[in-house]
């Protein structure tokens, strides 16, 4: 299904499977400024891209593969 977690900083938007984020979403962590957009799988970034930011300006950007940034 479908659905939104908060927890502290960390707020979840998208699809979920027997209660663990899994399929595809928006992951945002804001105390570390990450914001995660692609596929879930049991709850890790599985595919897709990780942005850092810092005061506003993105000083990082990773893709994730299969679990593995790269």
């Amino acid at each position: 299904g479908q659905g939104t977690s908060t927890y502290k900083d960390i707020k979840y938007v998208g699809e979920w499977k027997e209660d663990k984020m899994h399929g595809q979403g928006t992951l945002e962590d804001k105390k570390n400024g990450m914001l995660f957009k692609g596929e879930m799988r049991n709850n890790d970034m599985w595919n897709g891209v990780a942005t850092y930011e810092k005061y506003g300006n993105i000083i990082r950007r990773r893709t994730i593969v299969n679990g593995v940034a790269k």
